[in-house]
């Protein structure tokens, strides 16, 4: 079995873990990549990459948070590989392993016992001066935020040609049913199932108190354009990791994807389970 593993060598546990892995891939005849950091903690279990992933990987693990899978998926760029994250840090709604369970993981990779879910992923599209100046592909969300200043901007919204409003905010979240428990989630949106085929419109700080976010079908293309961001740009930023300004009358054209990602679950892994631990849920003590 060929596993590709990549880690965010500046959370505690990682080295820890990585020596774990380099244990378990002896024990098991598994064949490891890694870039050269990494794969000095894994031992001679690894083969250190020259230049990205080599093909017929089975699996790719990610050792880090959240941020390390979102940017590991982005590295991706499209290519068809399953990805179990094993949580280093603190949240985590994406890295679905935690730190302890990490040789029941091997195991259960090796014998084949887990199952694999489809998420979606947005295209977003910057059209400026009327023609296409760069695409993104998000997996979380997009956010339209101002730059620094406590100035509001003017965003238009409409969703399939329709006109939906002009929002007077600080911004605004498109968020994918996978970053519906992100930054999203923080600006008062719905925690969205990742299975739902839909996306969600969620305005920061409006000026208009009866705003509320939207869930919207994900076979609309969604159009938002910059009316007024003066003084400063606006900031488009994708999964809290990469982006670029914009300026008056750039619009961004958000849509599902062709792509989806792929992510593993353990054996009694359950989303539901995920949100009461997270969020800590209680209920009734009654």
């Amino acid at each position: 079995m060929k596993i590709g593993v990549t880690s965010n060598l500046r959370k505690p546990l990682t080295a820890q873990l990585l020596g774990q892995l380099g244990a378990a891939a002896r024990r098991h005849g598994l064949q490891i990549y890694a870039a050269a950091e990494t794969a000095a903690l894994l031992g001679d279990a690894a083969t250190v990459l020259d230049d990205g992933w080599p093909d017929g990987l089975d699996v790719l693990l990610v050792l880090g948070g959240d941020g390390t899978l979102l940017r590991t998926v982005r590295d991706l760029g499209g290519r068809d590989m399953p990805v179990l994250g094993v949580n280093c840090g603190s949240l985590g709604f994406l890295t679905s392993v935690a730190a302890e369970e990490l040789d029941r993981a091997v195991d259960c990779l090796v014998s084949g016992d887990y199952r694999v879910g489809n998420r979606v992923t947005a295209d977003c599209c910057i059209i400026s001066d009327g023609r296409e100046d760069t695409r993104f592909t998000a997996l979380n969300d997009v956010v339209i935020s101002n730059s620094g200043q406590a100035r509001m901007a003017t965003l238009r919204v409409t969703i399939d040609g329709q006109m939906v409003a002009d929002f007077l905010c600080d911004g605004l979240i498109l968020a994918t049913p996978t970053g519906s428990t992100g930054h999203a989630l923080s600006a008062g949106g719905p925690i969205v199932e990742p299975a739902s085929p839909v996306f969600v419109v969620c305005p920061i700080c409006c000026h208009t108190l009866s705003t509320r976010p939207l869930v919207i079908a994900d076979r609309r293309t969604l159009t938002v354009e910059v009316i007024q961001c003066t003084p400063d740009k606006m900031w488009l930023t994708v999964d809290g990791q990469t982006g670029i300004p914009l300026s008056d009358s750039d619009r961004l054209v958000f849509q599902r994807a062709p792509v989806s990602v792929r992510l593993i679950h353990l054996p009694g892994s359950n989303y539901f389970d995920v949100l009461r631990q997270k969020l800590h849920w209680r209920g009734s003590n009654i």
